[in-house]
């Protein structure tokens, strides 16, 4: 063969070897893709249940008794101050009527880790006080946690009111919009918490502006903003419009806490919020932060409790 001379082609059957071990291949990462997808769908699936049931609980045995089930024993309370969530629910004196005010709600979207042991949703709630009050509207968002062999049970439970019923596009559910998520190697459960925390401080922002846009630059492009209030602002176009514009009342953003699930692939943080006014006033935030394939953290959901 001389120089330049292309190499001479494998024989026909050799060509189909290489053809069929090829298509094996493939057909077997597609399988493993799909794999994988079936556990993630189905954790996703529990966990809405679980949603469900907890809005069953509270119709049938009152909203009090309802939290006190399904509520984790270390889950934490943002309002109306920092605390362990139970306590502050079992401080709540006991209605006559436990069942007369009636808190209605419904999971519409969410997202779950891999490892099955963390997830968060959001839908519409309504509050009626039935006592012939005017009924109230708002937005839930909640993060569900899960121990090896347990159910789920709420870590965090958050809600901001709206002028309205709270918007969703789509009447069921529908699992949250999301490309690929992080697949690649572990590390000890504490470094993965300290990044998390460090990515979270990064928002408090320096700028002139605000953290508004430091905020904005983390979201994701199916991202949620939650102020109360409001409609939600879903998707980087508004809500980074929105953000910018209302963040310089920050003066003082300090991230207490990161939880990272098991296949570090999902997480959330909280953190005190203090304002600029001439009597400061304190607000809480909790944000879902979703971990890409490159290792970064891209921010799914910002929730502000002021």
């Amino acid at each position: 063969m001389h120089k330049g001379d292309s190499p001479p082609l494998p024989p026909l059957p050799q060509l189909r070897t290489v053809a069929t071990l090829a298509a094996l291949c493939l057909a077997a990462s597609l399988f493993a893709e799909e794999s994988s997808k079936k556990p993630r769908a189905a954790d996703l699936a529990s966990m809405v249940d679980a949603e469900r049931a907890f809005a069953a609980a509270a119709k049938t045995k009152g909203i009090k008794a309802a939290f006190l089930e399904y509520l984790d024993d270390e889950a934490v309370a943002l309002q109306p101050t920092l605390g362990n969530a139970k306590e502050v629910w079992r401080g709540r004196p006991d209605p006559p009527d436990a069942t007369k005010a009636s808190l209605t709600w419904e999971p519409r979207i969410g997202d779950v880790a891999s490892s099955g042991d963390l997830g968060w949703l959001s839908g519409p709630y309504v509050f009626a006080p039935g006592n012939n009050e005017r009924a109230s509207y708002g937005c839930y968002f909640s993060v569900w946690t899960r121990s090896p062999g347990k159910p789920w049970r709420v870590a965090l439970d958050q809600g901001i009111d709206t002028p309205e019923p709270c918007a969703f596009k789509v009447a069921g559910f529908e699992p949250v919009k999301s490309g690929a998520h992080w697949a690649g190697p572990l590390v000890p459960p504490e470094e993965a918490r300290a990044a998390l925390l460090a990515r979270d401080g990064e928002l408090a922002g320096t700028e002139p502006r605000g953290s508004g846009a430091a905020i904005a630059r983390a979201l994701d492009a199916n991202g949620r903003v939650y102020r109360p209030g409001r409609q939600i602002l879903v998707g980087d176009v508004a809500a980074r419009v929105y953000l910018v514009a209302e963040q310089p009342w920050m003066t003082t953003m300090t991230p207490m806490a990161a939880i990272v699930s098991g296949a570090q692939d999902l997480g959330y943080t909280y953190g005190k919020i203090e304002t600029g006014d001439e009597a400061p006033k304190t607000a809480y935030y909790l944000r879902v932060w979703s971990r890409q394939p490159s290792g970064a953290w891209s921010l799914v959901a910002d929730i502000l409790t002021r």
